[in-house]
């Protein structure tokens, strides 16, 4: 009886087309993954933000007021200001005005509500929330 030791054509073209498909799934993957996480960077980034301004408006007695771009957002005060830029994610301003305002020396905003959505390349979203005259900041998934 003959032993078979190497692989036909046909073995290893299989072989081939099964690595192939595994990698294009594991790649598809990979690029929502980093969609994902990219995007829930922006909304920290955000929250963060919007947290900071509120609590220095408090913390020196000076207002902040936060203006926002389709990508971007400023923060200023008399005194300085900030840029953040948010790359990839498009930042859709749901509800409220242009520009956020927390007045000295509370914190507070005159706005009723503020909402936001920000979109990711693939289309993933995610919403951040300023409530009432509060200015509290929060994410719901």
């Amino acid at each position: 009886m003959l032993s078979k030791k190497a692989l036909s054509l046909l073995e290893l073209i299989l072989v081939v087309a099964i690595v192939a498909i595994l990698l294009g799934i594991s790649l598809l993957g990979i690029g929502l993954y980093n969609n994902r996480l990219e995007l829930k960077t922006a909304e920290q980034i955000l929250i963060q933000a919007l947290n900071n301004a509120r609590s220095n408006a408090r913390k020196y007695s000076e207002d902040y007021s936060v203006s926002f771009d389709e990508h971007s957002f400023t923060i200023s005060s008399n005194q300085k200001t900030k840029s953040y830029q948010l790359a990839n994610i498009k930042l859709n301003q749901l509800k409220g005005s242009k520009t956020l305002v927390y007045y000295a020396p509370y914190g507070r905003t005159k706005a009723t509500n503020f909402e936001f959505e920000l979109v990711s390349s693939s289309g993933q979203s995610a919403k951040v929330y300023v409530y009432g005259v509060t200015g509290k900041v929060a994410s719901l998934e």
